[in-house]
């Protein structure tokens, strides 16, 4: 996967109730029937390509980390990527000079997956807010606040959080 910042519409209730167990225990072959059973709504989440029937056989696939993030592609689609790419350090930094806490609109806390980020779908309502607070306060900031806030509302529209990757 790219380095760039990529977030991705996250199902949180349907994850916390159904892989988060398996990932807590780290259940191999609990995980390994989860990938077996779901395996029409999974994709690889580098390639972005549904899963195959084989997916057992491939090397990449070897290992608990690599099948939690195949298993994870169930809760958000890997193919929209709603993410700040590039920017995301500009508005992180940019943030931070507006709001102390500015750089936690652009990362999130840990989702016990590696590399993932999360952040709640109420902590995305309440940042929306914030953001819009600081848009209508700042609007030489629309740069950076947009890209933020654009990101931030699409989770907000579904009900759901959001899953980041840095």
């Amino acid at each position: 996967m790219s380095k760039h910042h990529q977030a991705f519409v996250f199902d949180e209730a349907a994850f916390r109730r159904e892989l988060a167990p398996l990932l807590d225990r780290q259940a191999d072959a609990a995980l390994e029937s989860f990938i077996n059973d779901h395996r029409a709504r999974l994709r690889d989440p580098e390639t972005r390509a549904a899963l195959e029937l084989s997916w057992r056989q491939e090397p990449e696939n070897e290992g608990f980390a690599r099948r939690a993030a195949l298993a994870l592609t169930a809760f958000y689609d890997p193919t929209a990527n709603i993410g700040l790419g590039s920017s995301a350090q500009k508005c992180r930094f940019a943030l931070m000079d507006l709001y102390p806490e500015g750089r936690v609109f652009v990362g999130g806390g840990s989702l016990g997956v590696p590399e993932g980020h999360f952040q709640s779908a109420g902590y995305v309502a309440e940042s929306v807010v914030i953001l819009e607070r600081l848009q209508a306060e700042h609007r030489q900031k629309a740069d950076v606040i947009d890209p933020v806030l654009t990101m931030l509302q699409a989770a907000l529209h579904t009900g759901r959080g959001l899953y980041i990757l840095l």
